[in-house]
């Protein structure tokens, strides 16, 4: 998950049993946090589709709260940049 790991396993517990070792990551604003992890699992697919390309499948998209929305549109955004440069 390279950089962001701890910034993405606060989504799960199961990421957190998994990768125990991660560090503490500082206590930011709403706004400040939630671009930190946007951008870290952003960062985590741009890597892991750098080998070959992946696929996302989304299910039951429409019961998705406002934030996951938003986290979509932003990896829809950044993947879309990073995939034509």
């Amino acid at each position: 998950m390279g950089t962001g790991a701890a910034a993405i396993a606060q989504l799960d517990a199961d990421i957190q049993q998994h990768l125990p070792a991660l560090p503490e990551i500082p206590t930011l604003e709403p706004e400040p946090a939630r671009f930190r992890l946007f951008d870290s699992v952003t960062t985590f697919f741009k890597s892991a589709s750098g080998a070959r390309p992946i696929v996302i499948l989304l299910d039951d998209i429409h019961w998705a709260d406002t934030p996951s929305l938003l986290l979509l549109q932003f990896l829809a955004k950044e993947l879309r940049a990073h995939a034509c440069s």
